[in-house]
């Protein structure tokens, strides 16, 4: 599985701030694969869900006050999606805790997580650009 690379010219926002979090949050999702590659156990996953899911739980109200001050044009999509992020994880660890570390659940995971975030970053967080000096 492809790890997330995280780039000034491609993934940041222009707030220091949040461009510090989205690379503590690669850096999980990185280690989260990397644990993957090592054959995770289930107390592996079940902590780097919760890793993620604390780094959600900081960041994301971070984000949306920071996109609301700025009148950034994402600011409801943005928190519309940090709301179903919350919701698929939340799936996931119910996932991970009743059946563990099984391929497809790993698999299905790692395909999430990584498209989600690099998505979601470079499509919704970038538009905080358009709001540099607000």
């Amino acid at each position: 599985m492809e790890r997330l690379t995280w780039t000034e010219d491609v993934h940041g926002t222009g707030v220091p701030e949040l461009d510090a979090q989205h690379r503590r949050l690669f850096a999980a999702v990185n280690g989260l694969l990397d644990a993957v590659e090592r054959g995770a156990t289930k107390p592996d996953l079940q902590r780097l869900l919760t890793c993620l899911t604390e780094h959600a739980l900081c960041h994301f109200p971070c984000e949306e006050r920071v996109m609301g001050q700025r009148n950034c044009s994402a600011c409801t999509a943005n928190a519309a999606a940090h709301r179903e992020f919350e919701m698929d994880l939340a799936r996931f660890r119910e996932q991970v805790d009743q059946q563990g570390p099984s391929a497809d659940v790993v698999r299905t995971l790692q395909t999430w997580l990584v498209t989600w975030i690099e998505r979601h970053v470079v499509m919704v967080d970038t538009r905080l650009r358009e709001t540099v000096g607000a």
